[in-house]
């Protein structure tokens, strides 16, 4: 058995072109996600880290960064970045993040995780907390369909960088 896996891919996307927008929008990202055995990842989705756990629970710990948003359309890799209905809300800078993540499956059926995000630079962007709910739909012996939704909270600084709410 090899000590690392190593997954390549791409991902398709349809939502908001921000948090909170009434605008939509598709876009395409790339997947690349080394795991070491010792726990050790780096990942585009994960960032840099350390996990570990079984099937039924997981934990991790790492570094990843949140992007900027300006207050003019843009868009990276499809996704647009900001739009004209943040102008005067200014520039939030990109912010380097400690990530704390934990998740397990109960009853073999449903899914739960959490995920808190610290800033390391730029505190004054405020701290988030990701929760997420999933249900498989259809398993079979290679993949997973599975029916999630997720509910994202911020401290007052998060709300007031990322969503002008006082």
């Amino acid at each position: 058995k090899s000590p690392y896996s190593l997954t390549v891919g791409g991902g398709v996307g349809f939502g908001p072109r921000f948090p909170g927008s009434k605008k939509t929008q598709f876009g395409v990202g790339p997947l690349l996600d080394f795991q070491h055995e010792s726990g050790f990842f780096a990942s585009t989705r994960r960032g840099l880290g350390w996990g570990g756990g079984d099937e039924d629970f997981s934990f991790s710990l790492a570094l990843a960064a949140r992007g900027e948003r300006s207050d003019k359309a843009r868009k990276v890799l499809g996704f647009g970045g900001g739009g004209s209905e943040l102008t005067g809300m200014g520039k939030v800078p990109a912010s380097a993040l400690g990530v704390f993540s934990v998740g397990g499956r109960v009853a073999n059926l449903v899914e739960l995780g959490a995920t808190l995000e610290l800033p390391l630079s730029h505190r004054e962007n405020g701290r988030a907390l990701h929760l997420s709910v999933g249900v498989p739909l259809l398993q079979t012996k290679e993949d997973t369909v599975t029916l999630s939704g997720a509910l994202h909270v911020g401290d007052g600084k998060y709300l007031r960088t990322y969503f002008g709410v006082t």
